[in-house]
């Protein structure tokens, strides 16, 4: 394979990777534009301040607990 065919393999394949990233923030917007009026209000209702600044600060930082699993990927 020449540089030539190999650069334009690579300019494809990291289009088709965009593309993917594009429509799966599409896909994740349009989820979260459902659910932010729903889940929000009721956290802001429903959780102790305690439990509303450990909430701001897991959410700031992007970090999962240590030892967090999700029960559903086992």
């Amino acid at each position: 394979m020449s540089i030539v065919s190999l650069s334009a393999a690579l300019t494809r394949e990291h289009r088709e990777i965009d593309n993917g990233i594009e429509a799966f923030v599409a896909k994740l917007e349009q989820h979260n534009s459902k659910e932010e009026p729903i889940i929000y209000p009721r956290a802001d209702s429903a959780l102790t301040e305690e439990a509303s600044v450990e909430l701001a600060a897991f959410l700031r930082s992007g970090n999962l607990p240590d030892g967090w699993v999700c029960a559903t990927a086992q």
